[in-house]
């Protein structure tokens, strides 16, 4: 299990850079959209006859705008499809250890009560379960926050306030990058030492078995 959530975590982390890194490459498309917007808006409500600014050439700037904000919609576009399969996959990651301790720990209970090995390997499987919990929710947490924030400054929602949420959206981005790169290295160490809280207990079943005379597996 400590191989595949190590391998799974490596991969979510580098989609989670370059997700990043295409949010960066977005280019002006916020600001570009904005500016559109508020062109559309003294067409329709005529207040570009107090600016001395014609209708001809305020559509022609619109017009200028729209093809200048094909690239950069695009490459939002490509920015937020991989950014969706990227957070499912660390929302997924996330939930293998949290399923994972959700099993042994359990597992650990019932055999050390059913063989009497006392408490105190089980005990340190539920510490680990709940560290592990607590930095897997925090991970799931951020991935949510930084999507909705990303919601928020997409242009595609037409609303005129979308540009307000990029930094908010970069800033959260980058401390998510960082925060769960840091978590899944602590929920990998939380993994590899509850394997070798179950390797004890399986250690010491077979002692017990063979001193029962019980069948022991190999």
């Amino acid at each position: 299990m400590s191989r595949i959530f190590s391998s799974l975590a490596v991969i979510s982390v580098i989609m989670l850079i370059v997700a990043l890194l295409f949010g960066l490459r977005v280019g002006e498309y916020n600001e570009l959209y904005a500016r559109f917007i508020a062109i559309q808006h003294q067409l329709r409500d005529g207040s570009y006859l107090d600016t001395g600014v014609s209708r001809e050439e305020l559509q022609r700037e619109a017009d200028a705008l729209s093809e200048q904000m094909v690239a950069p919609k695009q490459r939002a576009r490509t920015h937020m499809l991989f950014g969706i399969a990227t957070g499912i996959l660390a929302m997924f990651v996330n939930s293998i250890s949290v399923t994972y301790f959700i099993g042994t720990s359990r597992w650990c209970k019932e055999v050390v009560d059913t063989y009497e090995l006392g408490n105190d390997l089980s005990d340190q499987s539920v510490r680990l379960k709940r560290r592990c919990f607590a930095w897997g929710f925090i991970g799931m947490l951020l991935v949510l926050v930084t999507a909705a924030l990303g919601a928020a400054a997409d242009p595609g929602t037409l609303r005129s306030t979308t540009s307000e949420w990029v930094l908010p959206h970069f800033l959260t981005a980058v401390t998510s990058v960082t925060l769960i790169t840091f978590s899944f290295l602590l929920q990998a160490g939380y993994i590899q030492r509850n394997s070798r809280i179950v390797e004890q207990i399986m250690s010491q079943v077979r002692d017990v078995r063979a001193q029962r005379g019980l069948e022991v597996e190999s």
